[in-house]
């Protein structure tokens, strides 16, 4: 079943990683009428953090620094 969007609303985030600093998203809100259900939808604001998201799915989960 189709439902209409109910409501947009848009803001700015930015998230602290402790490997490759803070990075920028727009963060779009989407709201369904007649349902609690939402959908969040973020999204790199600038090259610098699409290339930073890229680095974190390239490395995924491992550390980026030695250990000696």
């Amino acid at each position: 079943m189709l439902r209409s969007v109910g409501d947009h609303q848009g803001a700015h985030k930015v998230v602290a990683h402790p490997e490759v600093g803070d990075i920028a998203f727009d963060s779009d809100v989407l709201t369904t009428q007649g349902t609690n259900l939402r959908l969040v939808v973020d999204t790199p604001r600038h090259a610098d953090a699409r290339n930073k998201v890229d680095l974190l799915s390239a490395i995924g989960i491992q550390e980026m620094t030695s250990k000696s």
